[in-house]
This record gives C-alpha cells, structure tokens and sequence, in this order.
C-alpha cells in the first residue's frame, strides 16, 4: 500500500481487513474517487448466524448519498424556494431516492398498471362483484390474446 491510499485508509478510520485501494483525482472533474477493498480471503460476520463467513462476490458501491447529502443541505439554505421545495422533498423521500440508486427501477410500471385497471373500471360502470373486478383486471394486464383462430 502506497503512502496516500496509507493516509486515506487512516482518515476515514478503517480498521483491517478494508483499507483504501486505489485513490484518483481528476482536476477538470473536480472529483476524487477512493476505491474501499478488502484483502483477498477476509472473512466476514454472517448478518444472521454472526459466525465468520468467507466472501463469495462483491459488488462495486459509489457513495452518492454522501454528495447528495452536500447539495441538499446547501439547497435548503438557498434563497430559491423551488429549490428548497425540492429538497424537502428529496429529504421527505430519501429512502426511495437512495434506493433508485442501487435498482434504477422507477414506479412507472406500476402507474401504467394502475392506469389500465382504472380505465377498465370506467369502461364497466362497476362490477357486480369485486371477483368479477379483478378477473377483469388479470384479462387487461395479462395482455391475452383471445382471437378465435381463423
């Protein structure tokens, strides 16, 4: 390990087996990158049974949370209330929004459900019974094809 990945590792206060890898910044993007590993063969609590447990795949993370952080909370002090107003929502949803980050699945799907079904229910002026309702609702969303075969 070289002297700034050693420094690094000391300021953010790893302890082992993680330390600081591999440290870039670029100047143009005004971005310094710190890439956090572990030493090959490092073994892990189990989150259930707690006993020590090899690991058998990682996945790479970027803590945007941290820089979403920082804008918010220079937003909420700005003069602009749209921008104010968007931060408060941002903080009011912050689990779906850091969520978003790790999935990048929306609820649009759902919505355009949400739409077939609602327009089946105007279509029908009701239903006699709520399994009739959402009998209906399998038949629009499951997209069938119920063509007689010519």
């Amino acid at each position: 390990m070289d002297q700034g990945n050693q420094l690094f590792t000391l300021a953010l206060g790893l302890v082992p087996p993680w330390a600081v890898d591999v440290v870039r910044f670029t100047v143009e993007e005004k971005r310094l990158d710190l890439y956090v590993n572990f030493s090959r063969g490092s073994h892990f609590p189990c989150p259930v049974c707690g006993q020590d447990c090899p690991v058998h795949d990682t996945q790479e993370k970027v803590w945007r949370a941290t820089l979403l952080k920082a804008w918010l909370e220079n937003a909420r002090t700005s003069d602009l209330p749209p921008i104010v107003r968007v931060a408060y929502t941002i903080m009011n949803h912050w689990d779906g929004v850091l969520r978003w980050f790790e999935s990048q699945i929306t609820n649009g799907i759902l919505e355009g459900f949400n739409s077939l079904i609602q327009s089946a229910k105007a279509k029908a002026r009701g239903y006699r019974t709520h399994k009739n309702f959402i009998n209906m609702a399998y038949l629009i969303l499951g997209k069938l094809d119920l063509r007689l075969p010519t």
